[in-house]
């Protein structure tokens, strides 16, 4: 659940059903039954700087839908995972188990890498019972930033108290073993909340690569398993879905500038190749409104 190994410039991540609740409220023989209201998406607010994780909006946070929204406030790098504990775990067994990719103690469900400094980045995800964690993997001065205590534990509890809606999309890019599935709008203005849903068995995320007419999705690729260093100048990273657990969704916003799109999977599988090889890798099209 953690960044893999191979980094871009940084970007490189590394890192269900819905619950309808209907309720709807008792009537005597004169009255009329109303319609059960709608659950109001929840919202945490996350501001990272050096070295320090302000989180609001998760005292009382109930079954369902949560807005995550992180800002950099920093100069630094800062990234953000939200995770799931499948047990009870010490702040230091959760931090091991992060870091050593525990999957049987930890359910990865989605984030970003890399939020540059002064801008903020959001997904939504419905989130059931059970304890979380919000964990910044950016590293800082040679060291990740939750090894400096950066890291927001807290609670969900109950059931909804109303009927839930999913959040509105313009489009959907769900994943697979080993494929994309894009399904966006014709023609695309890169603005609006797409659905990443999680089909297949494995972890998988969602990495975009800005691309200069000329230049191809099979180039990107070559210079990722290159090691490149840094971008070349025909090509330009924006960060979209951190690492996602099987059977999840997250509705991540997007506010794209036009031009060409390469997205990529980038996390290796044990014998080290990457999703991307295997073929979860593709390209979309993003113009100005109107044209």
């Amino acid at each position: 659940m953690k960044k893999p190994g191979t980094r871009f410039a940084a970007i490189i991540a590394g890192a269900a059903a819905l619950l309808a609740t209907l309720g709807a409220c008792a009537a005597d023989e004169t009255s009329t039954a109303r319609a059960p209201s709608v659950a109001r998406t929840q919202h945490v607010t996350v501001s990272a700087r050096e070295f320090k994780l302000a989180v609001r909006g998760v005292r009382a946070l109930r079954t369902g839908f949560v807005r995550v929204t992180m800002r950099n406030d920093g100069r630094g790098e800062h990234g953000i995972e939200l995770i799931r504990l499948r047990r009870k775990l010490t702040t230091p067994e959760l931090l091991t188990a992060f870091e050593n990719e525990d999957v049987r103690g930890l359910e990865a469900l989605g984030g970003t890498v890399s939020v540059p400094p002064g801008q903020r980045w959001e997904m939504t995800v419905r989130l059931g019972a059970g304890a979380y964690a919000l964990i910044d993997f950016g590293e800082n001065g040679g060291k990740a930033n939750f090894e400096r205590g950066m890291v927001q534990r807290f609670r969900v509890a109950g059931r909804p108290q109303a009927r839930e809606a999913k959040p509105r999309t313009v489009g959907t890019l769900a994943m697979r073993d080993f494929a994309f599935d894009m399904r966006l709008p014709q023609p695309f203005n890169g603005r609006g909340t797409l659905a990443i849903p999680n089909r297949g068995r494995a972890f998988h995320e969602v990495s975009l690569v800005r691309i200069q007419p000329g230049h191809t999705q099979s180039e990107v690729l070559r210079l990722i398993k290159q090691g490149a260093g840094s971008p070349p100048p025909w090509a330009s990273i924006h960060e979209l879905l951190g690492v996602l657990g099987p059977k999840r969704t997250a509705y991540v916003r997007v506010d794209l500038a036009p031009g060409r799109y390469v997205a990529l999977c980038l996390i290796h599988e044990p014998k080290g190749r990457l999703h991307a090889d295997l073929g979860m890798v593709g390209t979309f099209d993003v113009v100005k409104a109107g044209k």
